[in-house]
């Protein structure tokens, strides 16, 4: 995962001529990460590209608040939960993190993410959250595909043009691309911000 995320980076950086001016590894279980920290510190980096997941995003950003060294944290779709911010509290104000679906907060402004969250709630008696809406999603976009394909369900049936196997999940910001060549995740997505607890997106490419 963490290998992905660097040669995306390494990817995007270089169509703009840049490239990294530090790079740190952790290891697998690693709950210490201050020598990481100080090592971008100490390269003066002024944006950092976090191939973390949950606890090694609290505790990287964490270590940063305490070491003074507040560079704009950037991380990817694992990072983007209301764990991050709920656990690691204040110091993970500032965090972006790419989406591919809306947290589905229970106050959203838009109506038809406010209305599946509170759906949710009334259903399930807790909030929903990301995860609610990955597991939604895939189940929804499968039924979709199915019920066109009919009794016909074999794999070739998943296969069909491009405006079949793209799914885009009503009102909720998800978009899936199904059995796409070369294709590993979901085509757009978007950059959130974590900001006062919550996370704030940003416009989907």
């Amino acid at each position: 995962f963490g290998l992905e995320t660097l040669r995306g980076s390494e990817a995007g950086l270089k169509t703009v001529n840049l490239d990294f001016t530090e790079k740190t590894t952790y290891k697998r279980g690693a709950t210490d990460f201050s020598s990481q920290v100080a090592k971008m510190k100490a390269a003066g980096c002024e944006m950092v590209v976090l191939g973390t997941i949950l606890r090694e995003t609290i505790g990287t950003i964490g270590t940063a608040r305490k070491m003074g060294f507040n560079p704009i944290f950037v991380g990817s779709s694992a990072a983007y939960t209301d764990l991050i911010h709920k656990l690691g509290g204040p110091a993970m104000d500032g965090l972006y993190a790419a989406m591919t679906v809306q947290h589905p907060y229970l106050d959203e402004a838009s109506q038809p993410i406010r209305f599946w969250a509170n759906k949710y709630k009334t259903k399930f008696n807790e909030d929903p959250a990301v995860f609610s809406v990955y597991g939604y999603g895939a189940i929804d976009a499968f039924i979709q595909v199915a019920q066109k394909a009919g009794d016909n369900l074999i794999i070739t049936a998943f296969e069909g043009p491009d405006d079949a196997r793209d799914h885009h999940l009503r009102g909720l910001r998800l978009a899936l691309r199904l059995a796409h060549p070369g294709a590993v995740g979901a085509a757009p997505g978007g950059l959130a911000l974590s900001l006062a607890g919550a996370g704030v997106p940003g416009p989907a490419p």
